[in-house]
């Protein structure tokens, strides 16, 4: 059986997704299609060689992933505050076998807009940046 997790972060600009296949992590990104729709979706995972029928559970945030429905299908949408998940994502990324959640970590999500985050243990908190990215320019 394969171990299978898959987030979509949904951007204004971009729309990154990442994949832990038993144990590996997979990032794609694309150019973000607006308001995600069931299509958009299938076609973001697809693009990373995952067919949402086979994810009992998908991670969503970013701007636009209010806007998903609680399901497609057999599949749990589940979404994710922004700043938690630039926390949690710098946690997992800097761990290794000895570290422990509660060391302190201080997160720098850089996109077209720039958030300076702080993580420890399951506490996490905006630092600083700035939220001018491509939905103000957009906008």
């Amino acid at each position: 059986m394969t171990d299978l997790r898959v987030a979509i972060d949904f951007g204004i600009s971009n729309t990154d997704a990442v994949a832990s296949v038993n144990g590996t992590l997979h990032y794609w990104t694309r150019p973000s299609g607006g308001i995600p729709s069931h299509d958009f979706v299938r076609s973001v995972l697809a693009s990373g060689g995952i067919a949402l029928d086979t994810i009992p559970r998908l991670a969503v945030t970013g701007g636009q992933h209010k806007s998903l429905p609680a399901r497609f299908g057999n599949c749990e949408i589940v979404g994710v505050n922004e700043i938690e998940a630039v926390g949690r994502g710098g946690q997992a990324l800097s761990s290794s076998d000895t570290d422990e959640s509660d060391t302190p970590t201080l997160v720098v999500s850089a996109g077209s807009g720039t958030a300076v985050v702080s993580a420890r243990g399951s506490q996490f908190a905006h630092v600083t940046g700035t939220g001018v990215g491509g939905g103000t320019l957009l906008g």
